[in-house]
């Protein structure tokens, strides 16, 4: 009678130690790949894609960037992502070669930013285009139904924001992109107020060819609202979600980040309200979707997963988290790391 026992037993540690094996592995959920920017400054900043999230174990795609904080891909999988140089790894003298047509020029490293396109197949970064102006800095990206890269501005030093541009043709470009053109000027979004600087962000794409902008103040200002730039020629924008406080902490609207859904409803980040708020297609508020400390991007996979960036400063500390949702707001996992992670897109 004792040898059942024992193999009982046996077959208990099994399934036990079965499990725990199992449980150190942790996949991304869901379909297509995770796609992180980590915010560091010159030749820190990266890419990331999650391998165990269990473990907080990321593979970088793209390495020695400088503040990549935004990145999105096509429909065929490149990724295309933003950079900011910044003189704080290398001194306030530092100066960076960039290439124009027929000349290389020196040029500051804080006055040097650009796109950049990849392959994920390894091969180094295609740029777009490079601005050598202190005065323009590239803040999101969002890729238009027919190929057009739509590129979103933050100001800087109390100047307003240098609006909405949009490069055509990007994603059927191999080498010569297309010149941007400012499509949306500064005077249409929020002016700067003393001390703050502003950021203009498309977003993403209503069923109806529609882009959502979201224009709101980088500091803790009252104003931030979210636009609808209507197409074709995204030349002119309403009010999609105007500026409100927050029913329980009276603290104005902030928003992040926002995304679509499968069914054709919009998640909105509110950074200063810790929340996710749910829209419909018309801009009429449907809910909190959940409550989270300091959301930030948000992208939406093709199944439904909701996938949103945080981050917590604690003194000079960063605490970045990678929080992922089913459709109905359940929590399916979450990591957080001391890695300053702001960008998030899911790719087939």
């Amino acid at each position: 009678m004792k040898r059942p026992a024992i193999l009982l037993f046996c077959l208990s540690l099994s399934l036990y130690f079965g499990s725990a094996v199992e449980a150190v592995y942790q996949p991304t959920p869901g379909q297509g790949t995770v796609y992180l920017t980590e915010m560091g400054d010159a030749s820190k900043g990266a890419i990331l894609t999650p391998i165990d999230l269990n473990l907080s174990l990321y593979a970088t795609t793209v390495d020695r960037l400088s503040f990549p904080e935004t990145v999105i891909c096509s429909p065929n999988g490149d990724l295309y992502f933003t950079e900011t140089f910044a003189p704080q790894s290398v001194g306030a003298a530092a100066s960076i070669l960039i290439h124009q047509p027929g000349r290389i020029v020196e040029v500051p490293e804080d006055n040097f930013h650009r796109v950049a396109r990849v392959k994920t197949n390894g091969s180094a970064p295609n740029y777009i285009v490079e601005w050598d102006d202190a005065t323009l800095l590239p803040s999101s990206l969002a890729l238009g139904p027919n190929g057009d890269l739509f590129i979103g501005s933050t100001s800087k030093d109390n100047k307003p924001t240098q609006g909405v541009w949009r490069i055509r043709g990007a994603t059927q470009s191999t080498t010569n992109f297309n010149p941007p053109e400012q499509i949306l000027p500064p005077n249409l979004f929020s002016p700067p107020r003393k001390g703050t600087s502003n950021s203009v962000r498309p977003m993403d794409f209503l069923p109806n060819g529609d882009l959502l902008i979201i224009d709101a103040p980088v500091e803790m200002a009252p104003g931030g609202r979210v636009l609808r730039a209507v197409g074709p020629g995204y030349n002119s924008t309403t009010t999609f979600v105007a500026p409100f406080n927050d029913a329980d902490t009276q603290r104005p609207f902030k928003p992040s980040g926002l995304a679509l859904t499968p069914d054709g409803t919009i998640l909105i980040t509110d950074f200063a309200n810790d929340k996710i708020l749910h829209y419909d297609a018309q801009g009429n508020f449907i809910g909190v979707f959940v409550e989270l400390s300091s959301p930030n991007q948000i992208a939406v996979g093709s199944d439904g997963l909701v996938y949103v960036t945080n981050l917590r400063f604690r003194g000079r500390n960063v605490n970045g988290g990678l929080y992922i949702y089913d459709p109905q707001g359940g929590l399916i996992v979450s990591d957080t790391s001391p890695i300053f992670r702001r960008g998030v897109a899911v790719c087939p």
